[in-house]
């Protein structure tokens, strides 16, 4: 669970770049272990005009697959977006990354510095070793980030925003910032998708928010590398697959949505 909400507003996208590069003067556990380097990766949009709508895909941690092989922010943002703009649909497996993932459901690629499709993470900065305690460092690093998620979101859309949130700490993140209640640890995440679909009465339906002045709908996902973990059983299986290509579909639909904007 995030701790106590931290409400600071910025202005402009420079303005959060430059407090997330200087955010190691907060007290945040992820930043204060002795020999623990950390890189801050932000997709800003400066000179970007603020969308009607827009999809935000949230992650947990940004590209943890090259922290041993890049030392530097913006080469690790450039490798990303060339990431998002690949055209490697083919035969390839599923991608084992939500951007992947989201370019599969879609069927394109996107620029999340340009697009109206915005990539951001619940947890902004990459730790350069393996971080096996990312658990318990959530709590406090997690209401310093979810702050920027917060001022992410106002800088980008004024009337809607989907979210397509992979992963716990990445929906948990999305419900701290909307002001709801987040998944209690002690709850398996299949089992809180479970729970969304009993209780909309709508078969796997979507999450509506009214927040600061803006429609926001929440999409929510395992992460893609642990679906083969949940498909282990066969019930599960079947329901999980069924869960992907409903929500799946649903994406595609507020994606047609976003694209005929005026």
């Amino acid at each position: 669970m995030i701790g106590e909400d931290i409400h600071e507003s910025f202005n402009d996208w420079s303005d959060l770049r430059n407090r997330i590069l200087d955010c190691d003067m907060k007290k945040c556990s992820r930043h204060h272990k002795p020999g623990c380097k950390r890189i801050s990766v932000l997709f800003d949009r400066e000179g970007i005009r603020q969308e009607k709508k827009v999809m935000v895909l949230i992650s947990q941690d940004p590209a943890v697959e090259l922290r041993k092989e890049i030392d530097d922010a913006e080469k690790i943002e450039e490798k990303l977006v060339e990431d998002c703009q690949r055209n490697d649909f083919g035969d390839k497996p599923i991608s084992p990354y939500p951007n992947g993932r989201l370019k599969e459901m879609l069927q394109r690629i996107f620029n999340p510095r340009k697009d109206p499709i915005y990539w951001t993470h619940s947890l902004k900065c990459l730790p350069k070793e393996r971080n096996p305690e990312i658990g318990s460092d959530w709590p406090t690093a997690g209401q310093y980030c979810t702050n920027y998620l917060r001022n992410e979101l106002l800088l980008l859309a004024k009337e809607e925003i989907v979210i397509i949130a992979f992963g716990r700490y990445a929906i948990n993140a999305s419900l701290s910032v909307l002001g709801k209640q987040q998944i209690p640890p002690e709850q398996r995440l299949l089992d809180y998708l479970t729970v969304i679909r009993d209780t909309t009465k709508s078969d796997w339906d979507t999450l509506t928010f009214h927040w600061e002045n803006r429609t926001v709908r929440l999409y929510v996902f395992p992460h893609p590398r642990w679906e083969s973990l949940w498909g282990a059983k066969k019930i599960r299986k079947a329901g999980l697959e069924r869960f992907l290509r409903t929500e799946g579909d649903k994406v595609n639909e507020e994606w047609s949505r976003i694209c005929h904007q005026t």
